[in-house]
């Protein structure tokens, strides 16, 4: 007889082997396309707003902006409080850019299998994305592509290294891809 365990896990495995093909692809998705955002994740009420400056400096294609990433605890893909005021700031700079476009990268630590780690990445790339647009950035300026562990930016195997590569990366268009 199987045990229960072993037959959800062969389902999850069968489950992530199907959306596999989709979870590599750059996606844009839209307010419509997602869940209501959860608690944890909207915006705090009481959080001091980011005044918006009258007259935004314009950007120029060499001056590329520079966005703070999002780091995630172990297997969770929930913004933690203390990312919400770096994410407020660049959804402030992308509200005063409308001409930016970024991809949201979701990256994961080394730990865990190739497709637990794409599944994961694009939740925490979606995350992102979800909390930026609550904020009032466009949907039309945010993609979304999970590389789960395959570019890690430290390759030490420490917790702080491991912290450094569970994030939610930024790429805009003048970085390239």
């Amino acid at each position: 007889m199987i045990s229960p365990q072993r037959l959800l896990f062969a389902g999850l495995a069968l489950l992530t082997i199907a959306i596999l093909p989709a979870c590599a692809r750059t996606t844009t998705t839209t307010t419509a396309d997602t869940p209501a955002i959860h608690s944890a994740m909207a915006p705090a009420a009481s959080a001091p707003s980011t005044p918006t400056p009258t007259t935004p400096p314009a950007m120029t294609p060499s001056a590329s902006p520079r966005f703070q990433d999002a780091f995630f605890d172990f297997e969770k893909a929930l913004i933690k409080s203390d990312m919400k005021r770096s994410l407020q700031e660049d959804a402030q700079l992308l509200k005063a850019h409308p001409e930016l476009a970024v991809t949201i990268g979701g990256y994961c630590d080394e730990r865990g299998t190739d497709e637990y780690n794409l599944a994961l990445g694009e939740r925490r790339a979606r995350a992102v994305q979800r909390y930026l647009t609550a904020l009032g950035v466009k949907p039309a300026q945010l993609k979304t592509i999970s590389y789960g562990k395959e570019k890690p930016f430290c390759t030490d195997h420490t917790e702080a290294c491991y912290q450094q590569n569970r994030r939610g990366h930024f790429i805009s268009a003048a970085d390239g891809p």
